[in-house]
């Protein structure tokens, strides 16, 4: 798509676009979303600060998932972590023991989950049904409020990355726009939506890789 809108010389925008290769590659291609760069590297120095010193990889056998867990496990060694394995699964996989088995086998501090949010809210969910205690660590993914839902108690305790936003926030344009959202739509707005507002609004004031703590379920 960044070819054809060169060609045509129209600007393409995507609201959700990561891949840090996506720098600077076209004067037409804009993004809203912050990239897998910022993500991984928030996440891995934010792991080592909250004394997480070994983690296990749990990712998704695809380019974005590779790339996520690389960037990741590169910032968490480089602050001082330790990576215990990295492991993969491949694209329909619904039971995970047999990668659950290696994680509780390794007794990691963390595992860190690299794949989109079906995925991950199954993998969070049978992460701790097999008992496992530890932190569980993952991405902007697993923000969909209907995934956290539909997760429920699991999803307690969770880290993933995220932008900054409080809907109850009392500062303007927050309070404003999400009022009107509300009235018109009957429902909270989701974090595209949010994106939206932030960029719109001007300078991102907070950190692109800011931590989300999953505490506020339904």
């Amino acid at each position: 798509m960044v070819s054809v809108a060169d060609e045509a010389e129209r600007v393409l925008l995507s609201p959700s676009a990561s891949s840090a290769e996506l720098t600077g590659i076209s004067r037409h291609f804009f993004r809203v979303f912050f990239s897998d760069f910022d993500e991984g590297t928030t996440m891995g120095r934010f792991a080592v600060k909250k004394g997480l010193e070994t983690v296990v990889i749990l990712a998704k056998e695809e380019r974005w998932a590779a790339a996520a867990q690389e960037i990741f496990a590169r910032q968490f060694v480089h602050h001082g972590g330790e990576v215990l394995a990295s492991l993969e699964f491949p694209e329909g996989s619904h039971d995970f023991s047999d990668l659950i088995d290696r994680i509780n086998t390794l007794r990691p501090a963390a595992v860190y989950l690299a794949a989109y949010a079906e995925d991950v809210a199954v993998l969070v969910e049978q992460i701790r049904a097999s008992g496992y205690a530890g932190r569980i660590l993952t991405t902007h993914a697993f923000a969909s409020p209907a995934i956290l839902e539909r997760v429920g108690e699991p999803a307690r305790g969770v880290f993933l990355t995220a932008p900054p936003f409080e809907a109850d926030s009392e500062d303007e344009p927050i309070k404003s726009f999400v009022t009107a959202y509300g009235a018109k739509y009957d429902d909270a707005p989701d974090i595209w939506v949010r994106l939206r507002l932030r960029r719109d609004d001007g300078p991102d004031r907070g950190d692109p890789g800011h931590i989300s703590y999953s505490e506020r379920l339904p």
